[in-house]
């Protein structure tokens, strides 16, 4: 049912239909029923402290960039509408880019490739647009 933007509402005891950008406690859960990357299976794993700490050391500098750059997470949006295949020739390097960074946010290439688009019709003249069609 996510898959097609709806969502049980508790208080009605029903799935409602969702459009636009998904925050707070519905991109949590979201996240959640997301395949579980790699490193949080090790973390999981780990049964002692001093291991933890380790790991922790060995990865000082990835924690601290994550940590300086406050807006690492990436806007979620529900759109309305059929999903439909668009098939795009692009740059194999930029394909490789596209696909681990992917992997590394945990986030579809089709989630992304929306939101890129999104971001880059409201810069370029369609923001009224794109706001039409997020709210609905």
């Amino acid at each position: 049912m996510r898959e097609n933007n709806y969502y049980w509402n508790s208080q009605t005891q029903q799935y409602e239909y969702q459009v636009g950008e998904v925050t707070g406690q519905e991109e949590a859960e979201k996240e959640t029923s997301s395949v579980e990357p790699e490193g949080d299976r090790m973390v999981r794993n780990i049964d002692n402290q001093e291991e933890l700490l380790q790991l922790l050391l060995e990865d000082k500098d990835k924690l601290l960039d994550i940590l300086k750059n406050e807006n690492h997470t990436l806007p979620r949006y529900r759109l309305p509408g059929l999903k439909r295949s668009k098939y795009v020739h692009i740059s194999h390097l930029l394909e490789e880019l596209l696909r681990e960074f992917c992997e590394e946010n945990g986030i579809s290439q089709r989630e992304f490739v929306e939101i890129a688009l999104i971001k880059a019709l409201e810069k370029y003249g369609y923001k009224a647009e794109v706001k039409g069609i997020l709210n609905g």
